[in-house]
């Protein structure tokens, strides 16, 4: 059985070497800070699981130097002058997938035109990779079915499956998505599932949320977002039900943007051309010359 690490937030400035098979989970992104050089986090094992950390400022913020099935994901791996993750090893890939690299273009490599986060080595596997920072995340194995309580989303979420399945909850720093066709009233999360083997349903709670209020996902076929399709408000949340059969579906959820919002065209705000501004201006000073000359009567 493999070692699991919970570790508590806080900034930690220390160079770390994994030499087993371990499983390192954190809450509200705690920070392992190189200090602007070496490696953060060495990887000599395998079998090693990173979830929720900001991985920084040192010259490659992972190096994975042996082992094999190594992976990070739900991390903010930024500000790395060499790699954000390398591996040195030119038969085994590194599972990278759905971390933030520092911009929302994705990590920096030939092979992703545009990309102008963090470097990554070419035996890393990026994509996909998330579209903004992490605030906060969570993530816990339950056994059997299950309640993992007080989520990055605010409330609980639920499993009704057998086996065990891993559940993560991210809560971004902003919109991960494209530009919402509703408007946004609030926060925008993340909820990942390791595997849909079995599950009936799972419900996720996203809180606070008020009686007008919808979740929208983001359905990245259309490349836009849409309400889900089984929702329901109560005491302050809303409660998401998803199954096979609804908007988005279990197998949607290997890493799916959920954001809170109002139905409707987000509300534009007038901007004025200079001879708009001049128009005010005078509109301005005549009401202001009405409103003087009946003072004076």
């Amino acid at each position: 059985m493999y070692s699991t690490a919970h570790t508590a937030t806080g900034t930690y400035n220390e160079h770390i070497t994994i030499d087993k098979p371990l499983t390192l989970q954190a809450g509200s992104t705690p920070i392992i800070d190189g200090e602007g050089a070496g490696t953060v986090v060495t990887i000599n094992a395998s079998n090693a699981y990173i979830t929720g950390f900001a991985v920084q400022n040192a010259t490659t913020g992972v190096l994975v130097s042996s082992g094999t099935s190594n992976e990070l994901h739900f991390n903010n791996i930024v500000n790395n002058t060499d790699y954000g993750v390398n591996g040195t090893l030119a038969d085994e890939e590194v599972n990278a997938i759905n971390n933030w690299w520092g911009a929302a273009s994705g990590p920096t490599r030939a092979d992703n035109p545009g990309g102008t986060g963090d470097a990554v080595g070419d035996n890393v596997n990026f994509d996909p990779w998330l579209g903004a920072e992490i605030e906060e995340t969570e993530s816990e194995t339950v056994s059997g079915s299950g309640t993992v309580e007080d989520t990055s989303t605010g409330g609980n979420v639920t499993i009704d499956a057998p086996g065990n399945h891993t559940i993560t909850t991210v809560k971004y720093a902003d919109n991960p998505g494209g530009e919402p066709t509703f408007q946004a009233t609030g926060n925008y999360w993340d909820v990942h599932l390791d595997n849909a083997t079995n599950v009936a349903s799972i419900t996720i709670e996203f809180c606070p949320a008020g009686p007008f209020d919808t979740i929208y996902y983001w359905d990245a076929t259309s490349n836009s977002w849409k309400p889900c399709s089984d929702q329901v408000y109560a005491d302050g949340c809303i409660t998401v039900t998803i199954t096979d059969d609804t908007e988005p579906s279990l197998e949607d959820l290997t890493g799916q943007e959920f954001g809170r919002g109002r139905q409707g065209a987000p509300e534009q705000v007038p901007v004025l051309t200079p001879i708009g501004i001049i128009a005010l201006i005078g509109i301005l000073s005549v009401v202001l010359a009405v409103a003087t000359s009946k003072r004076r009567r």
